[in-house]
């Protein structure tokens, strides 16, 4: 009974395997089954009267040259097709052309002996046939069963095969077309696959990136549904429902988390996209951030599956350090690691452990899980993209992503792992204080807009030096009004402002901005929320904050200007 439960098995396993890869002869031919159609359809019946009435030859059949043409326009008829009919189609498809390129083609040639003709035109049918079959090994299995089918067909008919018109030349002619095309092939079938694997990597990565936002909308609906007042009865009167400060805060609350997951996931699938296109990793976002935060953010925002998941994950921060770079995308390694580890959560003693240590010499992050571990020879392949080990349904994406973020950050990830006992990935990440970090912050500053609002020449000279040296070129404004309409055309990230400037002082420029009076309606939130840097001798500095208002950014220092 065991035996035969297997061989059961087996046997729809084979069928299945078989059922894909004809459905995946049809999937690739698609794009070029109309031209087959029009060149076969209508090409078939003009070359008879070609053949018969122009350059006769020794054997012409119409009727075959007929089926063939009904064939090919059949072809062109697949994406027309009711869905029952499609069922059956791969299976039509690969018998049909076997039968009309290689098999008619080489009946055709043995038939007229050869002829010189009909050598091209075998030549060109094949040629032609590589436009349906993707897979060299597809065709050269097709080229050579139709030859013999064609051969012993032949033999049946007329008792014998003759080769009176063979030329030795057709050899090398056919071999070296073959090889052509099979390489033409070959390359056209990698690029297919490539873009097939990459597309299927890339819903599946951004379905994966849907979920966190798509829970969180559904748990902040659920929740606020918990908080407000029962929706009242067709027939109540009552306009007026009063809420709670403390239940009105928390509405708050969950709409503040909801939208913060729903923008995570927003740019996670924005630098997603942007690093599958050949681009880096934007790092303007960056900024300096505490990594226990962070962890325990991704811990409490991770789309568990199941409430016992959590409870799986131990957190220690030995010692909590700060790095420069973006929470969302730390958070978003984070979450590839656990959904990693967790795929093994069915283990006898199942855990996952993810500590942090402090170092002069670099910032770690390990997160270590008790699953089967990964082989030496795989702890680097992993890395790579599309690659994928000891688990189904992943897309070989995250990984790679994964250390595109962290070397993004000025660091690097690694994975140790002992087979059947434990995997740890370790994330090295630089001292704050650190060339590293000073180098990218460099690199971030020349790619902001600066403005420098200073009516002294000299003293905006100095700024500007100043920047010159994080290899950032800012405007200069030497007025208030010249600042403004400098302002009203360009979304500056940060402005330093002379607060006693003549005429328009830095007072009124800074309130004229925060205002967003005479500014383009799409400037006004940008200018609302950028960083202000006020210029003031040390005795007006707190007057300067305290006319800016609460809740603003802004800052003010001496203008004893120093290098950075």
């Amino acid at each position: 009974m065991v035996k035969r439960g297997i061989v059961k098995t087996d046997l729809s396993g084979f069928v299945k395997k078989v059922q894909e890869h004809m459905e995946q002869f049809v999937e690739h031919a698609e794009p070029n089954l109309m031209l087959a159609a029009i060149m076969g359809g209508f090409g078939f019946p003009f070359y008879y009267f070609i053949l018969h009435d122009f350059y006769p030859q020794p054997y012409e059949n119409l009727p075959l040259r007929l089926l063939n043409a009904v064939i090919c326009f059949s072809w062109g008829a697949y994406r027309f097709m009711p869905d029952w009919i499609k069922r059956f189609f791969p299976l039509y498809f690969i018998v049909s052309v076997l039968y009309v390129i290689p098999f008619y083609f080489s009946f055709m040639l043995l038939k007229n002996e050869f002829s010189a003709i009909w050598a091209m035109s075998t030549l060109g049918g094949l040629l032609l046939m590589t436009l349906l079959v993707y897979d060299w090994k597809y065709l050269c299995v097709m080229i050579v069963s139709g030859y013999g089918l064609a051969w012993l067909s032949v033999f049946l008919l007329d008792g014998k095969v003759s080769f009176t018109y063979f030329n030795e030349v057709y050899i090398s002619a056919y071999i070296f077309s073959m090889m052509g095309s099979i390489i033409a092939t070959h390359k056209r079938q990698t690029i297919n696959r490539i873009r097939m694997v990459f597309m299927r990597s890339l819903s599946g990565t951004i379905a994966h990136e849907m979920r966190n936002p798509l829970n969180a909308i559904v748990n902040a609906i659920e929740a606020i549904q918990s908080i407000l007042p029962e929706r009242p009865s067709a027939s109540s009167r009552e306009e007026i429902f009063m809420i709670t400060r403390n239940n009105l805060d928390a509405v708050n609350d969950v709409i503040d988390e909801a939208s913060d997951i729903v923008r995570r996931g927003n740019k996670i699938i924005d630098s997603i996209l942007t690093a599958m296109q050949g681009g880096e990793v934007d790092i303007k976002s960056f900024r300096r951030r505490s990594a226990g935060e962070t962890i325990h953010s991704a811990i409490d925002t991770f789309a568990y599956s199941a409430p016992e998941e959590k409870k799986l994950i131990r957190i220690e921060i030995r010692e909590d350090f700060e790095f420069f770079g973006d929470k969302d995308l730390l958070i978003y390694v984070l979450f590839n690691l656990i959904k990693n580890a967790l795929y093994y959560k069915n283990k006898p003693s199942f855990s996952i452990a993810i500590t942090t240590e402090s170092h002069p010499s670099g910032n770690f992050i390990r997160v270590r899980d008790t699953g089967p571990g990964v082989p030496v020879g795989k702890r680097e392949l992993i890395f790579e993209s599309f690659y994928t080990h000891g688990k189904t349904g992943g897309n070989g994406l995250g990984l790679s992503f994964c250390r595109r973020v962290i070397n993004s950050f000025g660091g690097h990830i690694v994975c140790h792992s002992k087979e059947q006992e434990w995997t740890e990935f370790e994330i090295m990440l630089p001292v704050y204080q650190s060339d590293k970090v000073m180098l990218l912050k460099k690199e971030i500053v020349k790619k902001k807009q600066l403005l420098v609002i200073e009516d002294d020449a000299a003293q905006r000279q100095l700024l500007t030096n100043l920047f010159m040296e994080w290899n950032c070129r800012p405007d200069e404004a030497a007025s208030g009004d010249a600042a403004l309409k400098m302002a009203s055309y360009k979304p500056y990230d940060l402005i330093l402002i002379d607060i006693d400037m003549p005429g328009k002082s830095g007072y009124e420029t800074a309130e004229t901005l925060r205002s967003g009076n005479g500014l383009p309606a799409n400037l006004c939130q940008h200018y609302r929320e950028i960083p202000l840097i006020g210029l003031k001798a040390p005795s007006s500095v707190n007057a300067y904050e305290r006319h800016l208002g609460y809740g603003r950014k802004h800052a003010s220092i001496s203008r004893s200007y120093t290098r950075p």
